[in-house]
């Protein structure tokens, strides 16, 4: 009868308030929690009151410990069989002592905390047994879901993404977290997100999945912790988490799963502390030539980053530049690192013979617009050569810090006219310019392993991209350049555009020489990895 009326209003509710239905569900672990240890709270404030007035005659720490006792032992039988729904009795002699432990730990901290608020600060011997049940209570929900919960609330086998960026946000790292979460659910395994954004939801993207956000615009430090109390709640219900980077998702994930007593792995598509330092311009050299003047360690960033790959169990890359980097410099054993280079996607393969006509000379860039990324020398060299090269349009795709000093730089070289800047675009539009574009580049002073170039070369356009990068497939030399020679930039730009359809050729030949890892075989090699 119960149970019929229980769900009676479960179902009538979901149909009314389908949204906080939907948000109260996700989060219901922590609400029962919350609502059991109201009740206990209640319960123990009474047994005081009477213990102190009626039995023990104002000895208050008697009084308090009796009922302490009284109520932890409600309260714990409560979380069991109602809040953490374990009704396995098998196991109960382990958390018999579990919670034996947890009651005398509690018990003198307990005393100790009410004693030092009454002694010490003069406080009323409820409100301090209140200050004191509120501190406790948030360090045992901590330790019920590490210790004594974890396998009952846990689904084995189910992924948690911690990411930084996730779609309708453009970039690599957010188009894999998006594959990640559609290819592990379609092979079965629960999968979860918790992303930034700058969106409160995606009905497009989020729908089926399980998705939580937290918005980019809260303030800074108010949002990570907002990331952190979701992460801490999503991941009770999942056995591994795999963060998508090293930084604002990587590090409050090592902290969670270090917490919870998850599995903690992690995807690293390029180097946090170079990156970083050439955003801001504190550097203009090469990610190899930073890390040879071994200078690295005196960086904060540095210590934060080798904390998060020690503390993981795998760290996933998608080239050997960056599993040497963190081999060699970061000190992880290459047991602990696995290559799984970044698959040309299949996006445009089956349109190839009816790509559209190119639409002039078209140059095409999209991404950050940061300082690593060289943009003003490709800017340069394409206006000390576009009287070669005309009618010929430089395309950036993108946005960043760097933009008002690139405009400057367009006005003051005169080729207004000739450069045209996009705002981030959706994944199909961006298809669209690659297919009618020339030449896709990518100037920065090193490419890992970029996601716009493996798109352009799955529509066969000839790309230029630095020599220093961890592209899967090896390009001929006539492909890349020398990112900080700007004379290298001109040729290798005149001699693309001008070959036309002979690159276009030699491009799709390479393409088909390689052996390129399919999106299937990176999802089976997960696989593999999480059941190890």
């Amino acid at each position: 009868m119960i149970k019929r009326v229980y769900k009676k209003i479960n179902e009538k509710a979901e149909e009314k308030f389908p949204i906080a239905y939907k948000s109260l569900f996700k989060n219901r672990i922590f609400i029962k929690y919350i609502l059991v240890g109201f009740i206990a709270a209640i319960v123990d404030l009474g047994s005081l009151y009477v213990f102190v007035e009626y039995i023990f005659y104002h000895r208050y720490l008697i009084a308090t410990a009796s009922a302490f006792i009284f109520a932890f032992v409600f309260g714990a039988t409560l979380q069991k069989f109602w809040t953490f729904q374990d009704k396995n009795t098998s196991g109960m002699g382990f958390q018999i002592f579990i919670y034996t432990i947890l009651a005398v730990v509690n018990l003198f901290l307990n005393l100790f905390l009410v004693f030092f608020f009454v002694e010490a600060l003069d406080v009323w011997y409820l409100l301090a047994q209140l200050i004191a049940m509120a501190i406790l209570a948030n360090m045992n929900f901590v330790l019920y879901s590490r210790f004594v919960f974890k396998s009952s609330m846990m689904i084995p086998g189910s992924v948690l993404l911690s990411a930084g960026i996730f779609p309708p946000d453009i970039g690599g790292p957010a188009t894999h977290a998006f594959r990640f979460l559609k290819s592990f659910k379609e092979k079965g395994i629960k999968t979860g997100v918790i992303a930034y954004s700058d969106v409160k939801s995606d009905l497009i993207i989020d729908d089926g999945f399980e998705i939580e956000r937290v918005s980019r615009k809260l303030p800074f430090g108010i949002r990570h912790f907002v990331y952190l109390i979701k992460l801490f709640a999503a991941s009770l219900r999942y056995e591994i988490i795999y963060a998508q980077d090293i930084s604002a998702a990587g590090l409050p994930a090592a902290f969670i799963a270090r917490l919870v007593g998850r599995r903690f792995m992690v995807r690293v598509g390029g180097d946090l502390l170079w990156e970083r330092l050439a955003e801001k311009g504190k550097i203009k050299i090469s990610v190899i030539n930073f890390y040879n003047l071994e200078k690295y360690k005196k960086y904060f960033l540095y210590h934060v980053g080798q904390t998060v790959l020690m503390s993981a169990e795998k760290i996933i890359v998608p080239t050997d530049l960056l599993a040497n980097i963190y081999k060699n410099y970061y000190g992880i054993s290459k047991d602990n690192i696995v290559v799984l280079p970044n698959p040309i996607p299949s996006a445009c393969e089956a349109g190839l013979q009816d790509r559209p006509a190119k639409i002039g000379k078209n140059i095409l860039f999209a991404g950050r617009f940061v300082k690593y990324k060289n943009l003003e020398r490709l800017i340069i060299a394409f206006a000390n050569i576009y009287t070669e090269i005309s009618p010929a349009k430089l395309i950036l795709i993108g946005d960043g810090p760097e933009k008002r000093e690139l405009v400057r730089l367009i006005k003051r070289l005169n080729i207004r006219n000739q450069v045209i800047f996009k705002a981030k675009v959706p994944h199909d539009e961006l298809m669209r310019e690659i297919k009618e574009c020339s030449v896709c580049v990518a100037p920065a002073l090193t490419e890992f392993n970029p996601n716009f170039i493996l798109e352009c070369l799955s529509c066969a356009r000839p790309v230029i991209i630095t020599k220093e990068n961890g592209l899967s497939i090896k390009l001929p030399e006539r492909f890349t350049w020398n990112a900080i020679d700007i004379k290298d930039i001109e040729n290798k730009l005149i001699d693309i555009i001008n070959s036309g359809i002979v690159a276009e050729e030699e491009i799709l030949d390479v393409i088909q020489k390689n052996k390129n890892t399919t999106w299937n075989d990176i999802i089976n090699e997960h696989l593999n990895i999480f059941k190890k």
